[in-house]
C-alpha cells in the first residue's frame, strides 16, 4: 500500500528540500540544457506545422541531454513514494475504516457497498440510494480502477476542480448525474464532512500522463520562472490500494489555510441545511 510516513518520507513536489541530494545536484547541473530546451520548445512552438516538419524530430538541440537528465531522475527515485492529496468527502464512521483498509480503486460494488451503508445509517432513503447506484458512473474510463490525486498543493486551492469533491458525498462517480437534482444533490451535501486524504503514494504505480521525474523538472523550472508545456502543477492516479497518513479535517486551520475555502465565491460548505 504504499510507504507510511516513517522510515523515508515522501517526496514534496512542492518542498525541494524533500527531494534526494542527487537528484538536486542532476538539476543544478543540467539546468543550463533544461533552461535552453523550454526556450528553443517554445521558438518552436510558435512555427506553424508545415515549417515544424522541415525542421524534423531533432530541431531542438537540447532534446538529447534534456531527456538523459529526466531519465536519470527518474531512476533516483524510482522506488520512493510521492506526497499526494486525495479530495473527499466522507461520513464519520467511514474515517475509521479509510484509516484502516486505506483508499480503494473506483469499482461500481465499493460505490453501491458505500451508499447502502448510507442507508442503514439514516442519511439516504431507499429511493434515493436506488436512483445513485442505478445513475452511478464508476465505469467512466477516466474513474474505474483508479484513485486520483493532486501531487502539488495550489491545486487544492482550485474551487472548480475540488469544491464539488469536498463538499458532496460519495464522489464524483456517485454526485455527477444529480447536480440538478436538488432532493439528492442537498442529502449528499449534508453526509459527513471534507477531508483531504495525505498519503505517500508510490511512484511506480503513478499515472501522470508521463514520467514522474518530468513532473519534478516542471515544478523546479517552474519555480524559477521558465515555463514548460505542462506546468508545475501536477495530478494523476493510482490503480492500487494506499494507505493514508493522515486525514486534514474541513474547517481545522490547516485544511482551510490549505484550500482557501473561505474565501471561495461558490462555497459549497456554506448553509448546508444541517
Amino acid at each position: 500500500m504504499g510507504n507510511q510516513f516513517g522510515q523515508i518520507p515522501p517526496l514534496c513536489l512542492d518542498d525541494e528540500a524533500t527531494w534526494p541530494f542527487v537528484v538536486l545536484k542532476m538539476l543544478a547541473d543540467g539546468f543550463a540544457a533544461l533552461e535552453q530546451y523550454e526556450r528553443r520548445r517554445i521558438s518552436l512552438d510558435e512555427l506553424d506545422t508545415f515549417e515544424r516538419l522541415l525542421l524534423g524530430q531533432d530541431a531542438n538541440p537540447f532534446r538529447v541531454e534534456r531527456d538523459q537528465i529526466i531519465s536519470d531522475i527518474q531512476d533516483a527515485i524510482f522506488h520512493r513514494d510521492l506526497l499526494g492529496y486525495h479530495c473527499t468527502r466522507i461520513a464519520h464512521d467511514e474515517a475509521a475504516l479509510l484509516l484502516d483498509d486505506g483508499l480503494q480503486p473506483l469499482t461500481p460494488e465499493l460505490i453501491s457497498n458505500r451508499i447502502r451503508a448510507r442507508v442503514s445509517a439514516g442519511d439516504l432513503n431507499d429511493q434515493q440510494a436506488d436512483r445513485l447506484i442505478r445513475e452511478g458512473d464508476a465505469t467512466n474510463d477516466r474513474r474505474a480502477g483508479r484513485i486520483w490525486f493532486c501531487f502539488t498543493r495550489a491545486l487544492l486551492r482550485d474551487e472548480s476542480g475540488v469544491g464539488f469533491p469536498l463538499g458532496l458525498w460519495g464522489g464524483e462517480a456517485t454526485y455527477g448525474s444529480h447536480h440538478y437534482n436538488l432532493e439528492i444533490f442537498s442529502a449528499l451535501r449534508r453526509i459527513g464532512f471534507a477531508a483531504i486524504v495525505e498519503a505517500a503514494v508510490p511512484i511506480p504505480r503513478i499515472e501522470t500522463f508521463m514520467t514522474v521525474s518530468e513532473r519534478l523538472v516542471a515544478a523546479y523550472l517552474g519555480r524559477r520562472g521558465i515555463s514548460t508545456r505542462t506546468g508545475p502543477e501536477t495530478d494523476g492516479y493510482i490503480d492500487c490500494p494506499v494507505r493514508p497518513s493522515r486525514l486534514i479535517m474541513e474547517f481545522t486551520p490547516e485544511f482551510v489555510a490549505l484550500t482557501g475555502c473561505d474565501t471561495w465565491a461558490g462555497n459549497i460548505f456554506r448553509e448546508r441545511g444541517r
